[in-house]
């Protein structure tokens, strides 16, 4: 390996770039503190191998308590919405 071999391959590695909204949609999360509708809880989800926290709404009915698993439905800055996936 050269210096501009190795400068070459960095430049096309985009591993360091940040997440984009893109990234969360369409993933599971775990819920860290509870939501109910019209609050804002927390949820967990791992995105590139990192756990990254967002804040969290839902429009379900019932709360959303901690350890539910739940979906990323959209994100709004770093808010995401979310909804249950486990039904009981």
């Amino acid at each position: 390996w050269t210096a501009s071999s190795i400068i070459r391959r960095l430049a096309r590695d985009d591993s360091g770039r940040g997440a984009e909204a893109s990234d969360y949609v369409g993933k599971s999360a775990r819920v860290i503190v509870p939501v109910k509708a019209g609050g804002v809880g927390k949820v967990r989800v791992e995105i590139r191998g990192q756990n990254v926290e967002l804040l969290a709404v839902t429009d379900e009915e019932q709360p959303l308590t901690a350890e539910d698993d739940v979906l990323v439905l959209e994100l709004d800055g770093t808010r995401a919405r979310v909804a249950r996936l486990n039904r009981s």
